[in-house]
């Protein structure tokens, strides 16, 4: 059974993407994949993705990026 992960970028250029634009890239991701999960749900998510990217995240702006997702902020 093939592995369904993604284990690289998948489009072009994306190495050369600054770590805002990458963020921004990973929230959009994690809304359009889960737009109906919890916020706690949604810091798991963000957590997982960001430490997949090598970007450093703290709890604090993960509950505020899980937040505007969610829709309340």
């Amino acid at each position: 059974m093939p592995d369904d992960g993604q284990s690289e970028p998948v489009m072009g250029g994306s190495d050369d993407a600054t770590v805002v634009e990458k963020a921004e890239g990973i929230m959009a991701q994690v809304k359009a994949d889960a737009p109906d999960a919890s916020e706690p749900e949604l810091v798991v998510l963000l957590r997982q993705r960001f430490a997949d990217a090598g970007i450093e995240s703290d709890d604090d702006d993960l509950v505020r990026m899980a937040r505007w997702i969610a829709g309340d902020e």
